[in-house]
């Protein structure tokens, strides 16, 4: 897709892969949006292609500034796009795998600022039926909006549900939703409370047990057990720790009625948290798959959480003068009987020693607390890169019960966002294609194996690319493969020993066509589409 011009936006790198669709970023008119495309294999699925419409007019109808903005629709070669608001700094997910259990000074005022979106949709006609923290994204300006509207049920509207089905995604739907089906503004509210639970803990009220626990098993345990309260886990205030189990009790008589009841009841206990502003760090670009070695992150260029930052002396080196200034003091005063022999007398050595110990300890103490100091910052990770703020453990954390505010943070207080190219962490390899599309090993260590295709699909041996097939002799990063909207092209990424199109040396781009032979090294792979 990368390339793809999609109405006046031209696509330029791929950011994201839902269950539904995948994601883009697309520039053009001087703008950055996102670019939702369903995916193909898939469309004709459970009603989806009119749910992606569907999504597309409700975006429309809600114009909230935190809710993602609706820009365009476009059916163009046979796909759906949408194009939406470009949120350029991940979503909650992505916060809590970088954070581990969020801290209530920014759980808080981005989950408020939600409260108050949802209950604008409710208003509307709008039940989301898929809150959870992947939906909601965070953009440079600290600003937290929902997003995927897809599922939305539109109250009043046709059902696009089949008896006996329900969607969303299953640890955060209400007993009455897993059980019943039962939709309305409660069940979205009880999925807002699960978000918030994980959000404050890390964790989930309730959580399968195992990866193929009967739905029927989880279920009970949601309507018939008893979620752990939230400071089992973190320590926080008994006031957020009641509102958190309120929003997620099992009868939706003691759940909150509406979002604004909810919100109401965090406004009313944390009136100055709710108003705090979230500060994030403007971020690297990584457009260009072409440099993925360039990404490494330089940690150098930021402080580790807590450093020393100024021009003054660090802690470290003042406190090194000070004990040197002693050091001198006491060997003077070793000397002092030899030197000055008259002066002193029949002084003892004992007394000699305790005066030039408390002289040398005056000295030092003074030393150590005029010397300038640096100057020390709470800095921040950009980008999920070394040096991370220090995550909060229960002896460090604290939260006033009696309060209802936490201390000032100092601006440069900001949050930490992970950054999938940084991260290192490997990618997902897959036989499965949502472009029906696929790379199969006929020579070469894995022969045999079979390589599904994404829009942008990278081959090489860095932990980090798509497809990394067990040959020493292909390069870290080696070749890449990218589908514009029609058809999929290849090109070398400047590997060591090139790439091959049935034998032929690649230069630029070249065309993929079924049953062509790509060559990475020693291994061979035959490209099939539609198989």
């Amino acid at each position: 897709m990368i390339g793809t011009q999609v109405g006046k936006y031209l696509i330029s790198q791929e950011i994201g892969d839902g269950g539904h669709a995948f994601v883009f970023k697309g520039e053009g008119g001087g703008h950055v949006v996102a670019v939702k495309m369903l995916k193909p294999s898939i469309a004709d699925e459970d009603n989806l292609e009119e749910r992606f419409v569907r999504e597309a007019e409700a975006l429309k109808q809600l114009v909230h500034k935190n809710i993602v903005q609706f820009v365009e629709y476009h059916f163009q070669d046979g796909y759906h796009y949408l194009i939406l608001e470009y949120m350029d700094q991940g979503s909650v997910e992505d916060m809590i795998k970088e954070m581990g259990a969020v801290p209530p000074r920014y759980a808080v005022p981005i989950f408020y600022s939600v409260l108050d979106a949802i209950q604008y949709s409710h208003n509307h006609g709008y039940i989301h039926r898929d809150l959870k923290p992947n939906n909601i994204l965070i953009n440079s300006e600290g600003e937290a909006k929902l997003t995927d509207f897809g599922i939305t049920k539109v109250v009043g509207g046709k059902n696009l549900t089949q008896q006996g089905f329900v969607l969303g995604t299953t640890v955060y739907m209400a007993p009455e939703y897993l059980t019943q089906g039962m939709c309305n503004q409660q069940t979205d509210v009880y999925a807002l409370g699960v978000t918030f639970y994980e959000m404050l803990t890390d964790r989930k009220p309730f959580e399968f047990l195992r990866e193929d626990e009967p739905l029927r098993d989880f279920a009970l345990r949601v309507c018939q057990g008893t979620a752990t309260p939230p400071s089992a886990y973190r320590p926080i205030s008994p006031q957020l720790e009641r509102i958190v189990m309120k929003s997620i009790a099992q009868k939706p008589k003691d759940r909150y009625k509406s979002a604004k009841e909810f919100r109401k009841d965090l406004a009313k206990h944390f009136p100055e948290l709710i108003k705090r502003k979230i500060v994030i760090r403007q971020k690297r670009s990584h457009t260009d798959i072409h440099n993925l070695d360039d990404l490494a992150f330089d940690a150098s260029a930021i402080p580790a959480a807590g450093s020393d930052r100024g021009n003054g002396l660090s802690s470290a080196l003042r406190g090194a003068v000070a004990a040197t200034a002693l050091l001198l003091v006491m060997i003077a005063t070793h000397f002092a009987p030899t030197m000055f022999p008259r002066e002193l007398g029949e002084t003892s050595p004992g007394i000699l020693y305790g005066l030039g110990a408390g002289v040398g300890l005056l000295i030092g103490f003074l030393l150590y607390f005029m010397l300038p100091g640096k100057r020390t910052i709470q800095a921040s990770l950009v980008g999920g890169g070394a040096a991370a703020a220090p995550k909060e453990t229960p002896a460090e954390s604290s939260f006033d019960a009696e309060e209802s505010s936490i201390p000032e943070f100092d601006i440069e207080d900001t949050i930490p966002f992970a950054d999938q190219f940084r991260s290192n962490k490997p990618a997902k390899m897959s036989d499965k294609s949502e472009l029906n599309a696929y790379l199969v090993v006929i020579s070469g260590p894995d022969k045999g194996r079979r390589f599904g295709l994404r829009p942008v699909s990278r081959i090489g041996r860095d932990l980090r690319v798509d497809i990394r097939p067990h040959d020493p002799e292909i390069s870290r990063h080696h070749t890449a493969i990218t589908f514009d909207g029609r058809s999929f092209t290849v090109e070398d990424l400047g590997s060591t020993n090139g790439s091959f199109l049935n034998e032929v040396k690649i230069v630029g781009k070249e065309v993929l066509q079924a049953g062509d032979i790509l060559r990475c090294g020693s291994s061979s792979m035959r490209f099939e589409k539609g198989a």
